[in-house]
This record gives structure tokens, C-alpha cells and sequence, in this order.
């Protein structure tokens, strides 16, 4: 047996691989002498034959279970860093060992390009959360691996954010469905008021190419990626929902990707906590000003939760920081988002009074919150 102390400082990151096959019954044979990190296993492997079908069967064990699966009394889902590494092993293993293709079609697509090819390169098996769980037509093989458990993780977290934000407002978690559907919406621009609104921004002329961005974009569909619903037709077992539209991304970086599902989650979340707060008759607003409104003051909240989320790893910033580039870009069109830059004096410096007067004025009146947002 692995000596759980002595043994995970020695190993690294292999002890991990070999403490979760001993603990759920794996016949790990000779691969003992194959920890180390990746690109040492690379070098061991070649040395033995055998040892190639031996760790795709584990590795292969260790991916489809790896929710259910503990080592020394822990579940994996506590560390995913064993979770990408596996993934990363199991493509290198398949790729020099001899294996059909079609037995390992189920395994994500990250550092193999010669595996499945889909738009969407994600896939894998996954459990339903709690909370969080997939819609019933998404088969198991259309899943993401680990987002269910990675997004619960961080949802009670989301709602201590809000929570300690906003002076202490209650909030509840609800329940959110994962669907593959792949919304858009359609925006139509003002492109004079988008110009005059960058030139006010920047403080100076436009180039070239700024002007001829905003041209270019005087209709822009745009992926949907997560909608809060709350019509008592359409309820979840007759409490308001979110519903995640995972597979409506471009992103091909698995960490980029976990990190902005997390964005989506605490920016549909704080519609719930918004419509908590506000008179609901307010909420329902769906003009103009009131849609600025809301979804400013939501990508304003999933943008705070990202930079001071105890988690925040590289990945959480640079979600982060393509969303505030995203806001300058739009800034001044009609992208409801992009008014979440009007809480910023500068990147680094926001403007908490005004956060907090737009939403306590949105409670009364969504006009008078918006006059505040662009004042």
C-alpha cells in the first residue's frame, strides 16, 4: 500500500494516479515506476511495452469515474489539477499505443487534434449535480466532464459574493439545467451614437479600424449564453431557474472554458438575486433602459466574482480580462453588457457609489437606475 504521508511528496503529481487506481481496485502492475510528471512518464512508457494498455485502462478508469472515486478518504473532485493531468495523459497514452480510434472517441478533445473532430470540443461523460444538472435530451456522451461538480463548487461561493456586495440581501441557490441548445440575439446598432460614445470614451479621434469595426457591426448576432427564467409558466418544479447554454462558446481552452461557465453562472445568478431585491413588476421591464440596467449590473457582478473569487486562478483573470475588453469594444452600441464599464472610473478603480445607486434605484424605477448608469 502507498504510505499516504511519505509518499504524495516524493511521487508528485503521479501519486495521485497511483493512490486512486490502488483505492478503487486497479490492477496497476508494473506501472509503479512510471510516476513522475508528464513528460517523464513520456520517457518511462517508451521503455515498456506492456505498460501502454496498462494506462489507458486506468487512466481510461480514472476519467469516467473520477466523481465517484476518492483517494486517502477524499473525492478527486476536490483536486482537479489530478483531473486535467489525467486527461492529459490519457490523449499522450492513446497516441502512442495501437488503440482503435473509435474506443477512445469518447475521450476530450484538448492537446490531440487528431482525436473527435466537432466544433464543440468538449465532450465526455459527466454526473448531475445537485443543484446543477443537464437537460434531459443532452445524452451522456454530450457532457463535459467534471463541469457539473466544478460549477457547484462555486455556486455557494457566488452567492457569498452577491450576498457580502450588495449589504447582506438574502439569496437562495436555484436550480440550473445545463442545455446544448445554441441561442442568439439579434442587436441593432445606432452607429452614430456607438461613435460619438467611443470618441467620448477615448478622449480622441477613432482609427481606421475602430470606425470600420463599429460599421461592420451595425447588426450583430450574438450567442446567448445563459438565460434566468422566471415566468410561473416556465418554472422548474415551480422555482424560478437558470438555464446554461454550455456548448454556445468558441472557447477551445478547457480552463478558459470552466472559467466562463463560471461567469455565466454568477451573472444569471445575480439576475435571480436582482429580481429578488426589486419589486418583480419592475424586474419584468423589457424596454430599453431597464434591459441596460440588468444586464449591466449582472456582467458587472460576474466580472467582480472572477477577480476576487478566492479560486481565481490565471484563467479566471483572463476571462475576466477579455470580458473588460469586450465592454470597450461595445461600448456606447446598444450590447446592453458593455454598460458595465460605466462602474469603472478606471480598470482598477470602481465606482462602488454608483453600483450601489443604480441598484437601489432600480427598485423604484428602472428609468431613473439608468439615468444614473449614464450620467
Amino acid at each position: 500500500m502507498l504510505d499516504y504521508k511519505n509518499e504524495r511528496k516524493s511521487m508528485g503529481n503521479g501519486w495521485f494516479i497511483l493512490k486512486l487506481a490502488e483505492d478503487n481496485g486497479i490492477d496497476i502492475g508494473k506501472t509503479k515506476t512510471y510516476y513522475g510528471e508528464p513528460s517523464s512518464m513520456e520517457t518511462r512508457i517508451n521503455a515498456y511495452d506492456k505498460s501502454k494498455a496498462d494506462h489507458i485502462a486506468i487512466l481510461d478508469y480514472l476519467i469516467n469515474n473520477w466523481n465517484n472515486s476518492y483517494i486517502a478518504g477524499e473525492p478527486v473532485v476536490s483536486n482537479f489539477d489530478l483531473y486535467k493531468l489525467a486527461r492529459q495523459l490519457q490523449c499522450m497514452f492513446c497516441k502512442k499505443s495501437k488503440t482503435n480510434k473509435s474506443s477512445i472517441s469518447r475521450i476530450v478533445r484538448i492537446n490531440d487534434a487528431t482525436l473527435e473532430d466537432d466544433n464543440f470540443p468538449f465532450y465526455g461523460p459527466d454526473e448531475d449535480g445537485y443543484w446543477i444538472r443537464y437537460n434531459d435530451d443532452v445524452e451522456m456522451n454530450e457532457r463535459v466532464p467534471g463541469l457539473c461538480r466544478f460549477l457547484e463548487s462555486h455556486y455557494e461561493m457566488i452567492v457569498c459574493h452577491a450576498r457580502n456586495l450588495f449589504n447582506g440581501n438574502e439569496a437562495q441557490r436555484i436550480p440550473v439545467i445545463l442545455s446544448k441548445e445554441k441561442p442568439t440575439d439579434k442587436i441593432e446598432n445606432d452607429i452614430v451614437k456607438w461613435l460619438k460614445s467611443l470618441v467620448n470614451l477615448y478622449g480622441r479621434d477613432l482609427t481606421e479600424k475602430q470606425i470600420q469595426s463599429v460599421i461592420n457591426n451595425e447588426i450583430m448576432i450574438m450567442p446567448i449564453l445563459g438565460h434566468f427564467i422566471y415566468d410561473d409558466k416556465d418554472r422548474f418544479d415551480g422555482m424560478p431557474y437558470i438555464k446554461i447554454y454550455y456548448q454556445n462558446t468558441d472557447i477551445n481552452n478547457i480552463d478558459e472554458y470552466f472559467a466562463e461557465m463560471v461567469m455565466v453562472l454568477a451573472h444569471e445568478f445575480f439576475h435571480y438575486y436582482h429580481y429578488e431585491y426589486v419589486t418583480k413588476i419592475k424586474f419584468k421591464d423589457t424596454n430599453y433602459e431597464a434591459k441596460h440596467v440588468k444586464e449591466s449590473l449582472a456582467d458587472f457582478f460576474a466580472y467582480h466574482y472572477l477577480i476576487n473569487s478566492n479560486y481565481s486562478n490565471g484563467k479566471f483573470i483572463t476571462i475576466a480580462d477579455k470580458r473588460y475588453l469586450f465592454w470597450e469594444n461595445y461600448f456606447g452600441s446598444s450590447v446592453p453588457y458593455a454598460d458595465a464599464l460605466r462602474y469603472f472610473i478606471s480598470k482598477n478603480n470602481i465606482d462602488y457609489p454608483k453600483v450601489y445607486k443604480v441598484f437601489e434605484k432600480s427598485r423604484v424605477s428602472m428609468k431613473n437606475a439608468y439615468k444614473e448608469l449614464v450620467k
